[in-house]
């Protein structure tokens, strides 16, 4: 199948926030609505060009139970795992550079977020909800700068400032997400909080596209995908048409779900009730839906249009209960999983691949003890 041939301020401060929202609601009435579960089936490797296959070095200090997030930047590697509560930076070759956890200078507790400030070359972390940990790029602590409000994931905006979603910890703002100056003084703030009970750091939510200088947003729980720019604001987008089977603040009680309650939506799998691995390469947005549908989607910006997918490179079924997708560059999906169950994947396929790289690595799996990092380089769809 060829991919390519589907047309793949306190008053002046609140009436302009005001406004700002009434705006974006008439923008959502006005949004393409993509049919989710009608996407077209392809095969993944169909839209991958090659893959470059990366072994972390094994050392105790470089062991992660699994990965929630990386980052790319300046040929290191920046993975990160809430259920480690740690960040474990690694160069180009997979040698073991630094981590940064509850001990020794810089220490965190509890990391909700990475990010690269290019404009300074620094490592951040969003820490513990209030706080940004400042280190370099091999991981030195540098600061610590306390936040005037809640704050779990983080995003550059554009050169002015930055994006940053509260997880419904902050009770004092109705809205989700703050656009910031670069001073991180609050400019705006978007996306009413409709469920006043949820908290949550979700696994992934914002979506830069480096090239255009845009930053796509897709909040939990909440069916439309946001752009922003150099002339939008957190403006609707596209709305995501599950056919009501995709689990929304809608469909929540007004106390929110409690935990039980959440646990048996999960195991019925009645719904989709999650959505991680958002992320923009080569024109496409990606991303892993989680519940009654365990696949992958694709979304061709240009086109708008939507592809499904049900395995990785190889055929592979990587059954990560976090995420499977961690991270992209421009050109790349980022994606890392234990040796063990690299190996017993292709040990079940009697070592067949499509690639190069991961021959090689097959070739001495002696070497294979801690991670493998993938860079899954995608073939290009911009417009």
């Amino acid at each position: 199948m060829n991919f390519n041939k589907y047309n793949i301020f306190i008053i002046p401060l609140l009436f302009h926030i005001c406004c700002c929202n009434a705006d974006n609601e008439k923008h959502k009435n006005d949004l393409i609505s993509l049919p989710m579960n009608a996407a077209v089936q392809i095969d993944f490797d169909e839209i991958v060009e090659n893959v470059n296959c990366i072994v972390l070095e094994n050392l105790p200090d470089a062991y992660m139970t699994d990965c929630w997030k990386i980052i790319k930047y300046k040929d290191l590697f920046y993975l990160y795992s809430l259920s480690d509560f740690a960040v474990c930076i690694f160069d180009k070759e997979g040698k073991f550079i630094k981590r940064i956890d509850g001990k020794g200078t810089g220490a965190v507790e509890t990391p909700c977020d990475i990010f690269i400030d290019k404009k300074q070359d620094q490592l951040w972390v969003v820490e513990s909800r209030h706080f940004i940990h400042k280190y370099s790029l091999k991981g030195n602590f540098m600061a610590k700068e306390v936040l005037p409000y809640f704050a779990v994931k983080l995003a550059r905006f554009d050169d002015n400032g930055f994006l940053f979603y509260d997880g419904g910890f902050d009770r004092e703002s109705p809205f989700f997400v703050r656009q910031t100056s670069t001073d991180l003084k609050t400019v705006k703030t978007f996306v009413e909080k409709k469920n006043k009970q949820y908290r949550s750091i979700p696994i992934s939510l914002f979506a830069n596209n480096d090239k255009d200088e845009e930053v796509y947003s897709l909040l939990p729980y909440i069916d439309t995908v946001y752009i922003s720019n150099n002339t939008k604001s957190f403006t609707p987008f596209f709305h995501l048409n599950f056919d009501s089977s995709l689990l929304t603040f809608d469909i929540f009680p007004n106390n929110g779900f409690s935990d039980k309650e959440m646990a048996e939506i999960i195991k019925t799998k009645k719904m989709v009730h999650n959505i991680t691995g958002f992320y923009y390469v080569s024109g496409l947005l990606f991303m892993q839906l989680h519940g009654k549908d365990d696949s992958f989607r694709i979304i061709n910006v240009s086109t708008k249009s939507v592809y499904k997918f049900n395995t990785l490179i190889d055929e592979l079924n990587v059954d990560h209960g976090v995420t499977t997708i961690q991270g992209s560059t421009d050109t790349s999906l980022l994606v890392s999983m234990q040796a063990k169950e690299f190996l017993e994947k292709y040990t079940e396929r009697k070592y067949l691949t499509h690639y190069k790289s991961i021959v090689k690595l097959l070739n001495t799996p002696e070497i294979i003890k801690n991670r493998v990092l993938m860079e899954i380089k995608i073939k290009k769809h911009e417009k």
